[in-house]
């Protein structure tokens, strides 16, 4: 699917309130279900329309499919980055909390006489969360670089200073990435629910309006149903009978 497909549908996809909710049913498996409708639908246009539903409100059908697939894609995208980049950090974090924790021992060391970079020190080492970390890194090397002259003196390893400031923007790019795998509040995942809803509230429609319609006829009645519900409620009821037996 183009980006200009999508983006043309964005404002539709964007208006719909984040609260709304959405069924269980996995997307491939509701998307394929409404592909389907759409072809039973279509067969019986004529009779559905003429209790008041649209051939245009059928056709719709497909391109909310479309849009759904498009969100769960670019969802789903996004969500596996998430996950690898939560994966490098659980590796690389306690690392650099140890390079930090050195650096911080380091200096203390070197600056024990003087009470003004103690202070600055302390109130570097001040915070205890991940930010705080990538934050004491980079004030540590900036600091460190300002008085190579009493680390030296301690054969402290100036390289470090470098390492500090690279590992700070490694990690902050880091933790940026992965907290983005929280599922609740993310943008993409908001998105891709919004896309189920607009799907949603056509196959609700459509549905409702075949079996008004087939209500005495079986042979089509059952296009309107959910074959997902049919199948969890029967294993449900065999699970029910097992269990009274």
């Amino acid at each position: 699917m183009s980006d200009s497909f999508f983006e043309t549908h964005l404002a539709t996809l964007e208006a719909i309130p984040e609260n709304s909710t959405r069924r269980s049913i996995p997307v491939v498996v509701y998307t394929q279900e409404a592909e389907t409708l759409y072809h039973w639908a279509i067969q019986d246009a004529d009779a559905l329309q003429s209790v008041g539903l649209t051939l245009e409100f059928i056709e719709s059908l497909p391109v909310r499919v479309r849009l759904l697939r498009e969100a769960e894609a670019r969802w789903q995208l996004e969500y596996r980055a998430n996950k690898a980049a939560t994966a490098e950090w659980v590796a690389q974090s306690p690392l650099a909390y140890e390079l930090r924790d050195n650096l911080l021992r380091a200096f203390r060391y070197a600056f024990r006489k003087d009470e003004g970079l103690l202070q600055r020190v302390a109130d570097i080492a001040d915070g205890s969360s991940h930010a705080d970390m990538i934050q004491d890194l980079a004030l540590l090397a900036a600091l460190g670089e300002q008085q190579r002259t009493q680390l030296e003196a301690i054969n402290f390893d100036i390289t470090q200073l470098q390492q500090a400031a690279t590992q700070a923007e490694t990690m902050a790019s880091l933790l940026a990435r992965s907290s983005g795998d929280k599922l609740e509040g993310n943008p993409g995942k908001i998105l891709r629910d919004k896309a189920y809803v607009y799907l949603q509230e056509a196959v609700d429609e459509i549905r409702e309006c075949g079996k008004y319609v087939f209500y005495a006829n079986d042979a089509r009645l059952k296009g309107y149903t959910s074959g997902y519900f049919r199948k969890h409620k029967k294993s449900t009821n065999s699970e029910e009978e097992s269990v009274s037996a």
